[in-house]
C-alpha cells in the first residue's frame, strides 16, 4: 500500500506568501480542489473512480470505475521519496482492457485570493461503494446494504 501526496505549487500569485504556508491557502473541501485530494492510498487491485475525463474515445471519463493492475514508478522507485515522485498506474476498466493513468495538473483558486495553485495528481479516488446506476446488470459475488436512517423510520 502507498501514500502518494500530491505536488502543489502557487501559480499566477496575487499577494506573496510571506511566513504563510502553502497548506494554508488550499481549500481543505475537496469539491473547491477540482476534485483532486491532497493524499492518495493506492495499491495494486483497488477498486477506483476516475474524477475527471481523460479520454473520452477510449472510455476514460469521469465516472467510470475500474481496478489498478499495476503501478509505475519513476526510475524504477518502489515509493514517493519526493513531492514530485507521482507514479502512473495501469487501470482495467473491464471490457475495456487496461489503461495506462499519468498524473495531470488542475488549477483551482486558492484561499484568501492568494491566486492560483496547480496541484499535480492522479485523477481517481478511491471508490469503496457503489451506486445503484453504476451496479446496475453487473453480477457480484457478496454486497452489503446500510439501512440505518430507512430502519429507525420503520421500528420505532
Amino acid at each position: 500500500m502507498n501514500y502518494i501526496k500530491a505536488q502543489d505549487q502557487l501559480v499566477n500569485a496575487t499577494r506573496n506568501l510571506g511566513n504563510t504556508s502553502l497548506e494554508s491557502i488550499i481549500p481543505s473541501d475537496i469539491n473547491k480542489t477540482g476534485g483532486i485530494p491532497s493524499k492518495l492510498r493506492i495499491f495494486k487491485v483497488a477498486k477506483i473512480m476516475l474524477r475527471s475525463n481523460i479520454d473520452v474515445e477510449k472510455g476514460l471519463v469521469n465516472g467510470s470505475i475500474g481496478f489498478i493492475s499495476d503501478i509505475v514508478w519513476l526510475h524504477l522507485r518502489r515509493d514517493q521519496m519526493y513531492e514530485i515522485d507521482i507514479p502512473s498506474i495501469i487501470v482495467n476498466c473491464g471490457n475495456d482492457g487496461d489503461h495506462l493513468i499519468q498524473p495531470i495538473g488542475i488549477q483551482f483558486p486558492a484561499k484568501f485570493n492568494y491566486g492560483t495553485v496547480e496541484r499535480r495528481m492522479l485523477l481517481v479516488i478511491l471508490s469503496w461503494a457503489s451506486t445503484v446506476h453504476k451496479m446496475q446488470g453487473c453480477t457480484v459475488d457478496q454486497w452489503c446494504t446500510v439501512l440505518l436512517r430507512l430502519a429507525s423510520r420503520m421500528w420505532p
